[in-house]
């Protein structure tokens, strides 16, 4: 039997495979939709959670079911918001101008859409992806965040939430093209193996 070099290096190179930023997106919100069911509460109320424990399922659920655990102060600790009360505010509390296009967070806490759009995009170029009610502890939920920003702004806000989500796996690593790059890769030997990206650069997993 003659050796086959091509056959040979096929099942004794290390294989990686590579993901595009959506099917991260499609784990996490599957993650989120086994966890509503659990703990019966809205998408951007468990995101919340998951964010405040570092996307540690497991501590989360161990966390909730403790019959010591005070779950409103846990959920408030989490920022999310409870208040469903309006606000009543004819002033922007951000640029203290008149309130004209206004945005109503869940807490009831109103402000300029733009001035909110402005507050995240700030925070999201400097890779935040968690973001504080300008009046009061609860977070900006998700839906709000998709809401004021435009399309390429919420894209790269995604990106960053991704990254996080991402960020504890030890066997995926994201393209570093600083021209900037929606895929990752994902490889469970953990070696330094050359990554040939769908973008075209390559770099070491490792």
């Amino acid at each position: 039997m003659e050796f086959d070099e091509e056959d040979y290096q096929a099942k004794t190179e290390p294989i990686y495979k590579i993901y595009h930023m959506n099917e991260a997106e499609t784990k996490m919100n599957d993650k989120i939709k086994s966890l509503q069911d659990f703990l019966l509460l809205n998408h951007d109320s468990v995101l919340l959670l998951l964010l405040y424990f570092n996307w540690n399922e497991d501590k989360l659920q161990q966390t909730w079911s403790d019959s010591k655990t005070n779950l409103k102060e846990l959920s408030s600790r989490a920022g999310i918001p409870h208040t469903s009360v309006l606000i009543a505010s004819s002033v922007c509390p951000i640029c203290a101008e008149k309130l004209l296009a206004r945005l109503i967070l869940p807490c009831g806490h109103q402000a300029c859409i733009n001035c909110v759009r402005g507050l995240i995009c700030s925070g999201s170029n400097s890779g935040k992806i968690v973001f504080d009610c300008w009046e009061c502890s609860s977070k900006i939920t998700n839906t709000i965040i998709k809401t004021c920003l435009q399309k390429q702004e919420y894209d790269k806000y995604r990106k960053a939430l991704m990254r996080s989500y991402t960020t504890e796996s030890k066997v995926i690593r994201w393209c570093p093209n600083k021209k900037g790059c929606d895929y990752y890769a994902e490889f469970p030997d953990m070696v330094s193996q050359e990554i040939s990206c769908y973008c075209g650069y390559n770099y070491c997993f490792k």
